[in-house]
Formats: C-alpha cells, sequence, structure tokens
C-alpha cells in the first residue's frame, strides 16, 4: 500500500478510535471501585483544598482515630489533585466528570502516540494492524473514560518503551525524560515502581554506553518530581514514603491484625509469627496472580492475536535481538511487580498497561505471514480474527471492563445510587457502611454527603458497637448479608430504607 492510502485508512482507524472513546464517555456512568476514591479525594480538594477522604476511612496507627476524614494514602495524589485543580479552576465540584474527561484525553493521546511513533520509524503495515488493534480493544476503549489512572499507566509505559528502545546515550534530554517519567509514573500508581525497575536494569545492561553523570541528572529529576508527595507524605504520616495499601498487605499476610487496641481501632502486627507460614501463604498469592495476570491477558486479546505476538516476536528477535528485548523488558517487569509486590490486590483491570504491546507485536507477525508466500490469507485470517475477538463486547451491558463481574456490579450499583438519593432526603447523620458488597458503602458519600465511616472490614460485634458509640453513628448502610448481624448486634437499629440490594437502618438517637 502507498503511503497516500496508507495515511487515509490510518486516519479513518483514529477516527474510529476516537468515537468508540467518546462512546465509552457516555456509558460510564458508574464510579467503579478506585475511582470513587480518586473523585472523592478531588472533590474534597476543591471544597476544603485538601487531599483526603470525606470519611472514616484508614484505621492504623499513622492516622487519628476518632477524625471522620483520612488523609488519602491508599493511592497516591497525582490524579486527584490535577483533578481537584481542574474543579477549582471551574468552579465546579462535579470531579467524576473531570477524572473522565483527563482520562479520555489520555485515551486519544495514547492512540496518537502508537500511530505517530509507527509512521515516523517507517513501520507503516505494522502500525496501521497494531493501531487498528489498539483502537478497537474493548479494554483500552472502555478505560480511556472511566475515571481511573490505568490509561494513563498505559500511556507512561508506552512513553517509557519508546524512549528506551531509541535512548540516545550521548544526549542529556533522554536522561532528563526517563527522570521525569520515573517521578510521574510512581505519582500515579504503585505498579508503576516497574518503570524504575526497567530503567535500572536497562542502564545497567548497558552500562558501557551509559553517560553516568547524566544519569544522575536523571535521579535528581526523579527526585524534584516526586518532592511534593514526599514533603505531604511526611506532614502527614512523619514518612517521605507512606501507601496504606502496605498496611493492608500485613494484614493479608497474617503479620498484622485490624481490631481494638485500648480506646482505639487500629492495625498493629503481630508478636509471633511463623516465617514458614507466612512466606507459604504470600507464595500461593504470587501464584494465584500470576495464573490470573496470564489467563486474564490471552482471554482479553483472544486466541488469533496470541498466534501473531508468537510470530511478531521471532520476526523481532531476528531482524534486531537488541531492540527487542528493550521492548520486552517493561511488559516482563511490569508484570513481575505484579506478581511479587501486589499479590494480594491483583484485580482483571492490572493487565491493562501492558495489554497494547501484544497488538504492537501482533503487527509485526501479520506483516511476517503476509510477506511469505502461500501464507497471506492467514494473515488476514489472524487480523480479523484479533479485531473481531472483542466486538461482542460492544453489546453487553454495560459494556465495561473494570470489573470481572461488571454486569453485577451495574445492578448493585444502581441500587445503591438509589437508596443513597432517598437517604438523602432524611436528617444528616454519621453513617456506617458495613456492606459486603461494592466496597463497602463508600460509593454512597459521592452522591450523598453524610459523614461516613467505613465498617465493611470488621467482623466482630464489639468492633461494630465501638464504631457506633465513638462515631456517633445514626444510620448503618448494610446489605443482606450484614443486615443480618446488625439485627444481631445492634437491636434498637430499624430498617428505615431497602431495596433489592442494600438497606439502612437507623439507631434511635
Amino acid at each position: 500500500m502507498d503511503r497516500k492510502h496508507s495515511i487515509r485508512l490510518l486516519v479513518a482507524i483514529l477516527l474510529s478510535g476516537f468515537v468508540l472513546r467518546v462512546c465509552s464517555f457516555h456509558w460510564n456512568s458508574r464510579l467503579q471501585g478506585d475511582v470513587n476514591l480518586f473523585a472523592l479525594t478531588a472533590r474534597e480538594f476543591v471544597e476544603h483544598a485538601r487531599l483526603a477522604y470525606p470519611m472514616k476511612y484508614e484505621f492504623s496507627d499513622h492516622v487519628d482515630y476518632r477524625v471522620l476524614h483520612s488523609p488519602a494514602s491508599e493511592h497516591p495524589l497525582l490524579v486527584p489533585f490535577l483533578a481537584g485543580v481542574v474543579g477549582k479552576l471551574f468552579r465546579t465540584d462535579d470531579t467524576f466528570a473531570i477524572l473522565k474527561i483527563i482520562c479520555e484525553t489520555f485515551g486519544f493521546l495514547f492512540l496518537t502516540l502508537v500511530a505517530y511513533v509507527g509512521f515516523r520509524k517507517k513501520a507503516i503495515d505494522e502500525t496501521l494492524v497494531a493501531t487498528a488493534g489498539i483502537a478497537l480493544a474493548p479494554m483500552l476503549v472502555d478505560f480511556s473514560a472511566n475515571g481511573s489512572v490505568y490509561i494513563l499507566s498505559t500511556f507512561l509505559i508506552a512513553s517509557a518503551i519508546f524512549l528506551l528502545c531509541e535512548f540516545r546515550f550521548e544526549r542529556v534530554w533522554d536522561y532528563v525524560l526517563v527522570g521525569l517519567l520515573i517521578g510521574v509514573a510512581l505519582q500515579v500508581h504503585g505498579s508503576l515502581i516497574s518503570i524504575l525497575f526497567s530503567s535500572i536494569l536497562f542502564f545497567s545492561w548497558k552500562h558501557s554506553q551509559t553517560r553516568y553523570r547524566f544519569l544522575l541528572l536523571s535521579l535528581t529529576v526523579a527526585l524534584l518530581v516526586l518532592s511534593p508527595t514526599a514533603i505531604w507524605n511526611y506532614a502527614h504520616f512523619k514518612t517521605f514514603w507512606y501507601s496504606h495499601d502496605n498496611v493492608l498487605f500485613l494484614r493479608e499476610l497474617g503479620l498484622a491484625k485490624l481490631g481494638i487496641y485500648g480506646e482505639t481501632i487500629t492495625t498493629r502486627t503481630i508478636g509471633t509469627i511463623s516465617l514458614s507460614a507466612t512466606l507459604k501463604t504470600y507464595l500461593a498469592m504470587v501464584f494465584r496472580t500470576a495464573s490470573l495476570f496470564l489467563y486474564g491477558y490471552a482471554r482479553e486479546i483472544g486466541p488469533f492475536c496470541l498466534i501473531l505476538v508468537w510470530l511478531g516476536l521471532v520476526r523481532l528477535f531476528k531482524q534486531a535481538k537488541d531492540r527487542a528485548l528493550v521492548f520486552l523488558l517493561l511488559p516482563i517487569v511490569h508484570a513481575l511487580t505484579i506478581f511479587f509486590l501486589a499479590p494480594m490486590s491483583f484485580r482483571y483491570r492490572f493487565i491493562l498497561p501492558v495489554l497494547p504491546e501484544a497488538y504492537i507485536v501482533a503487527g509485526f507477525g501479520f506483516i511476517y505471514l503476509y510477506r511469505e508466500k502461500g501464507k497471506r490469507l492467514l494473515g488476514w485470517i489472524g487480523c480479523a480474527g484479533t479485531l473481531a475477538w472483542g466486538l461482542p463486547h460492544y453489546f453487553a451491558k454495560p459494556p465495561t471492563k473494570y470489573s470481572a463481574a461488571d454486569r453485577g456490579y451495574a445492578a448493585r450499583y444502581d441500587d445503591m445510587k438509589r437508596l443513597a438519593l432517598e437517604l438523602r432526603n432524611r436528617e444528616q447523620g454519621v453513617v456506617l457502611g458495613y456492606s459486603m458488597s461494592l466496597d463497602g458503602g463508600i460509593e454512597t458519600v459521592y452522591w450523598n454527603r453524610f459523614p461516613f465511616v467505613a465498617g465493611r472490614d470488621f467482623d466482630q460485634k464489639a468492633e461494630i458497637v465501638k464504631l457506633i458509640r465513638d462515631f456517633d453513628v445514626r444510620y448503618i448502610w448494610s446489605d443482606g448479608e450484614t443486615l443480618t448481624r446488625i439485627r444481631a448486634w445492634v437491636p434498637d437499629a430499624k430498617v428505615i430504607l431497602q431495596n433489592d440490594s442494600y438497606s439502612v437502618s437507623e439507631l434511635q438517637q
């Protein structure tokens, strides 16, 4: 295909991808999971100029106990801060919409980046296939407008790959860009520490070409970019690097326990532990996470793409082994980072940041078949099969990919929102969120601004009764499973609102 026709086809592919991403902006109407925490933190910044969850969320010795807000500690702060700044500038507290716009922007940028780099490198045919796969991939489309940080993570990982593949060791600007990418990435998502690990491995591998005085500059840039977050962490937690995920990790491993300690409810480390039992638990988590990750990855791209990826890797290693290794470095390190550093919190969406690389390599696999005598038809079958694999998903209701059970999530979310809006009409009081579904009732806070205490992690009567007393709880948000406990543990709680999924009980004041 000549260049003129290639450009026309590329424009058509990009427009198709842009249209699908605009559609995803409209079908993403639910704050799913962590998006809720980002939106709440951003809204708190708009209204009170603080990066905090507007509820009692974290129970650990790092935060005050009897306070109905918690410093935003489970995720890096850059994205909610950015959304909060935009909200302040435009004087709006609809931070969920702002988060979706941020995602949409990076969804467009990422698709354009892949097309630009491919055409600049004159790998035109491969780029057309890769861009088409990325433009139509349901997961990439959906995450380009759902308000989460994963499309930004995808953009950062792809940028790091392209930078390292074309790294110019004699140019100081390339080292500055590496430092900038590392600093920004560590403030977007914890798993993006893989960019730091990959950079260390890359420069160690290419040590004979590396200019170490420039590398020092790269480190300085990364530390400067990270410094505002480090200062904020120290002001709130007395440490430069803090994440509530670390506390959760210790609890999952059985090294710490959440419960009543004196006058507070907090998380404390356990005095005596079994090293062998802890290691066994950890390795079981790693194995489970690796299995789910690889299975989810294969299921997402489909069998046709898997074959093209295999052929593409064969072609890349034959043509330029070093470049192929650099290209694969970051996806492999990112996967290993998730396996070993986040085995307790794996979610299906964790595969997204390294999903596009499969379509890029598949483009090389298609061209490999297309240029072989007698194999052109196989190439077209592989390409068509790859593009068609995800199409049925667009007819799902809803066509979202954040959770492996989004259809059930959507039904529960609709029930939650209706009940939260009904609760808004009641006299204000503190709500104890005690539900096992969604995120324990936290989703209600965005739609209903009553003070809130997160209680999903508690399974003992004494803990629930203490929370009710310490925070002067008036309402208890529960589901079918926890309502039974509430009726037994808090007999004076009376159900005042209820639907198929949730109940709100009121305590006598």
